[in-house]
């Protein structure tokens, strides 16, 4: 029986955002219109973190307006909603993540890992006795990155 090589993956290195003012001159050439910004990023880096995803949820013209920007190996790293990490605490999440994801699918294959900020661990599993089944609710969906 002959064995598979394991598939190896892929790293991208990226920010946790693009358009940051205080990086034009220490990245971004001076003279670069904001307009262009995003395309000089993506030139840069193979990804990028979503980050207003966890104060409130982009409309999905919004994902698909980033898809059509981005080459096509690039990923976005789209962070899940602080409802859903901060006051659910990860408990009865399906139905807002569900909700989340539907319009991140926009990315299509510009999706790349939820990003899950998680406060510090006197809540975490399984000391608030969510379940066992906690990581298949929340994290069966797409790659995760915590």
């Amino acid at each position: 029986m002959r064995r598979r090589a394991p598939a190896r993956a892929a790293v991208r290195i990226g920010c946790s955002g693009w358009n940051y003012r205080h990086w034009r001159g220490a990245f971004y050439p001076e003279d670069l219109p904001l307009k262009h910004w995003f395309s000089y990023y993506a030139d840069h880096f193979g990804a990028v973190e979503i980050n207003n995803s966890f104060y409130r949820l982009p409309a999905p013209e919004l994902f698909s307006l980033w898809r059509e920007r981005a080459p096509h190996d690039f990923f976005y790293a789209v962070k899940v909603n602080r409802f859903i990490t901060q006051a659910k605490k990860l408990k009865d999440c399906e139905e807002p993540l569900a909700r989340m994801l539907d319009a991140a699918r926009c990315l299509g294959p510009t999706l790349g890992p939820l990003l899950y900020q998680l406060e510090l661990m006197g809540w975490m599993p399984p000391s608030i006795g969510i379940g066992r089944n906690w990581k298949t609710r929340c994290f069966a969906v797409s790659i995760v990155a915590i």
